[in-house]
């Protein structure tokens, strides 16, 4: 993933040793769940995560003071 950019161009040392040995990433309308480990958090209506449109196109506001 790193290697492919997925995190940018470039990932620093102390961030690249957080990134898993695996990463799964949901693409279409498809989801990945954890219920086993994460038995509350799958029961939400909504899940984030996705390749699509909508999960990458973040919008970024700022403010000034």
């Amino acid at each position: 993933m790193i290697a492919r950019g997925w995190f940018g161009p470039t990932v620093a040392p102390h961030i690249a040793d957080r990134i898993g040995d695996i990463v799964v990433a949901a693409r279409n309308a498809h989801s990945i769940i954890r219920s086993a480990a994460e038995p509350i958090q799958s029961m939400m209506i909504g899940h984030h995560g996705s390749l699509t449109p909508a999960e990458l196109d973040i919008p970024l506001c700022t403010f000034r003071s």
